[in-house]
């Protein structure tokens, strides 16, 4: 366990006051946005100052370590020639990561094995290191512009991650192989004025995690701004973001959200998605024997679903655009008022109720049942099959 006390260079008896003037002093010379600033550094005072300076938060901490401490072995003589105990150092490491953006922004995670945990920044969730960081008075302003990152896994993984600035915003990057990481836009103003987003990727090995070693990544992200996640291995949470979600999932993923603008989904292997509610457009790829589930209200939901893929749409759809083949199977359990299908092989299309049209192709045993419809129009001997007019 790491001496919180030594790290800021205080007794366990320091006053609170002790203690803030400590990190302010030392904030000083180790932020990284002051010049020959150390971030692994100011990261470990961040973290023991946001532990000593909350009082139960320091309590708990005295008595793990005197817990610690009361279990340490005594050290064996060296006059029997035994070693003297020497406690290994825990690979567990945690980083933390406060960066402005714009509200048009994106935050993006590529390449992760670990496990994705998203919730909307608001004035009640900003961290003590984002208020002594940004020195904002407002934290409802604040709140609508900052993007936290705790990233918790093996400490040669975490210690890879670094931001850095690119064209289209801040990126999180590995350390090269010098173990020099060149690091832009560390003043918040000209980190909120590229704004375009935030991409965290890289790692050790060009990987964040590995499997052996994941990562965990907890953030708060603003309503609004779009989130991608590309190439991920482990479950994602999702709060309420009210902006436009992208993701590709495999091996065994489970995806979890909230209210979202718009999604765009592909899943492979064995992944999940469940979205409680849509508002507008849905994109969906379902592969092999992946499973989405989503609910809302779509204006055009357009769907890919091949092998065992399984599709089921919980909310009214204006225009569906389906292409279903394979073992596929397209649920939707609410109205759509017009349709197009291309079904072939043994897929299957289910819709609860037709206000309108449905037009489209089919080929071998493709199946489409509609189980009620609006008005009494023969909209099915529109329905084709290839080369053949029904």
């Amino acid at each position: 366990m790491m001496n919180y006390y030594d790290t800021l260079g205080v007794s366990p008896q320091a006053t609170q006051t002790e203690i803030k003037a400590s990190f302010r002093q030392l904030a000083k010379v180790y932020h990284p946005d002051m010049s020959g600033g150390d971030a692994l550094r100011f990261a470990s005072i961040k973290e023991a100052y946001e532990v000593l300076s909350t009082p139960h938060r320091r309590q708990w901490y005295d008595r793990q370590a005197n817990a610690a401490q009361a279990r340490a072995p005594r050290r064996s003589s060296r006059r029997n020639g035994a070693r003297p105990f020497r406690p290994q150092a825990s690979s567990r490491y945690t980083r933390i990561m406060s960066i402005a953006i714009s509200r048009a922004g994106l935050f993006s995670i590529e390449r992760l094995t670990g496990s994705i945990a998203i919730q909307p920044t608001t004035p009640d969730n900003l961290w003590q290191s984002t208020l002594d960081k940004f020195g904002e008075d407002d934290p409802r302003r604040l709140s609508r512009h900052i993007i936290q990152i705790k990233v918790t896994g093996d400490r040669d993984h975490v210690r890879a991650v670094y931001p850095v600035a690119t064209e289209v915003g801040i990126a999180v990057e590995r350390q090269d192989t010098d173990g020099e990481a060149e690091m832009f836009g560390r003043n918040p103003a000209g980190a909120r004025q590229s704004g375009e987003g935030i991409s965290m990727r890289g790692g050790i090995d060009g990987h964040m995690g590995t499997l052996g070693k994941p990562l965990h990544i907890q953030a708060t992200v603003p309503k609004g701004i779009a989130l991608q996640f590309d190439d991920i291995q482990g479950p994602i949470d999702l709060g309420d973001q009210e902006a436009e979600l992208v993701a590709r999932l495999h091996k065994a993923n489970l995806l979890r959200a909230g209210r979202l603008a718009h999604a765009s989904l592909i899943l492979r292997d064995h992944s999940r998605a469940h979205v409680a509610h849509v508002e507008g457009n849905a994109d969906v790829m379902s592969l092999d024997r992946s499973r989405a589930l989503l609910g809302g209200r779509f204006e055009r939901f357009r769907c890919v679903i091949e092998q065992q893929g399984l599709v089921e749409i919980l909310g009214p759809v204006e225009a569906l655009l389906a292409e279903v083949h394979g073992m596929g199977y397209l649920n939707a359990r609410n109205k759509v008022a017009d349709a197009h299908l291309d079904i072939g092989d043994n897929g299957l299309v289910q819709i609860a109720r037709l206000l309108d049209s449905l037009q489209g192709t089919r080929s071998g045993n493709g199946r489409v049942k509609v189980l009620s419809r609006q008005f009494r129009i023969p909209f099915l001997h529109r329905f084709a099959t290839r080369g053949y007019e029904a």
